[in-house]
């Protein structure tokens, strides 16, 4: 049971933590992505700390508690071979480090592709930001959808891999008690 609780609160804290991360660095290249193309409003400020540390834990928190569930669940339920907290480690850190490149590098590659004219924002998210603000606005767009894609997919690969691999450990396991 302890070692189902660590798991949780690992993966849910990993996911929360990167969230507030990304967030801190997201709200001070554009904070308007938060203030006016988000709803609902969680925070009136415009510091972008504060900004950042709400919406990073808002946008977060839910995911990060079903990861967290679905981590534990997999990897400690059944009679198959348990997955200790020790054990995903390196891949919930693995995940972590893939979405923030993942982010990173799309939201750099679309500020250029905004400053080349290549990609614009669209109406009515144009005329309420400032024109100046575009390309950082859309660096924030593109770095926070592939962080949810990549943190989706990952999460999700990652929850299969727990399985997969406890199902072919009790397999070996099997088999070696049968030779």
């Amino acid at each position: 049971m302890i070692e189902s609780l660590k798991i949780f609160v690992f993966v849910a804290v990993a996911v929360i933590g990167y969230g507030i991360v990304h967030d801190q660095f997201t709200a001070r290249i554009c904070v308007e992505y938060f203030t006016v193309a988000h709803e609902p409003k969680i925070v009136d400020s415009q510091s972008p700390t504060i900004v950042g540390l709400a919406w990073g834990v808002y946008s977060t928190w839910r995911v990060g508690v079903v990861f967290g569930f679905a981590s534990a669940t997999l990897a400690r339920l059944s009679h198959w071979p348990k997955i200790s907290f020790g054990q995903l480690i390196k891949p919930v850190s693995y995940l972590v480090f893939a979405i923030a490149a993942a982010s990173l590098l799309t939201g750099s590659v679309s500020y250029v592709m905004a400053e080349y004219d290549l990609i614009s924002l669209g109406s009515p998210m144009a005329s309420a930001i400032e024109e100046t603000d575009h390309s950082r606005f859309l660096s924030n767009r593109w770095s926070h959808r592939a962080a949810h894609a990549v943190g989706l997919l990952g999460g999700s690969m990652l929850c299969a891999g727990i399985w997969i691999f406890r199902k072919r450990q009790s397999e070996r396991l099997a088999a070696a008690i049968a030779v």
